[in-house]
């Protein structure tokens, strides 16, 4: 499966959108591992997001299903 990095304005959507009390001034991309990749918010706070497309994880356990 590939993976797919956010940009800023996604990361910044998602959240914005989760935590209202939280306003995002300021991104910068960490790094990345082999299951998330990771986002500095505001200077002091890590979040961390999973880096596979979840469309292709649903084509992918649709069709195993299928085969069964």
């Amino acid at each position: 499966m590939r993976t797919r990095h956010k940009d800023v304005e996604e990361v910044r959507f998602i959240i914005e959108g989760s935590f209202e009390h939280l306003h995002v001034d300021n991104i910068r991309f960490m790094g990345h591992g082999n299951d998330c990749d990771a986002y500095e918010i505001n200077g002091s706070m890590i979040f961390k997001f999973p880096n596979i497309d979840w469309d292709e994880v649903e084509q992918y356990l649709n069709n195993m299903l299928e085969n069964l």
